[in-house]
């Protein structure tokens, strides 16, 4: 049997977030990088996001499309939205996605100190008076 061997893996839940109610589960996918494999359709190196998985014996997958994955280090389980499964097949890692996707997290508690904000302030006034934009007081 021919397999192609991945590391840095995710098994990767596929879910519909675009329904109101509770997430509803779609199928499940691999992606990892790969360290060797059998069929010469991949380069060490490469990145692989398979086709939806159909049977599973501890870290060796088969996909719907009849492909044998081993995977070789850590799983690590995540969700995407449907809807993103298209990033992460350009080599998008399903991480990167979820960072990406994460809202900034700022502090706006405190200024920054390199701002004058009397200054700024003085600018904004001025601009409004020159009617660029209103501001109330």
């Amino acid at each position: 049997m021919k397999k192609t061997t991945i590391t840095n893996w995710f098994l990767v839940d596929l879910i519909n977030l675009k329904e109101k109610s509770l997430p509803q589960l779609l199928g499940q996918i691999l992606w990892g990088d790969v360290l060797s494999d059998d069929t010469g359709r991949f380069k060490p190196g490469d990145y692989v996001c398979s086709n939806l998985i159909v049977a599973r014996t501890d870290r060796n997958f088969i996909t719907k499309s009849g492909s044998h994955y081993e995977c070789v280090g850590k799983e690590k389980h995540v969700e995407v939205n449907i809807f993103d499964l298209h990033i992460i097949r350009q080599g998008v890692s399903p991480k990167q996605l979820i960072d990406l996707k994460q809202p900034l997290k700022l502090d706006l508690g405190r200024p920054d100190p390199a701002i004058d904000t009397d200054t700024l302030f003085k600018e904004i006034k001025e601009d409004s008076k020159l009617g660029k934009f209103k501001f109330d007081d």
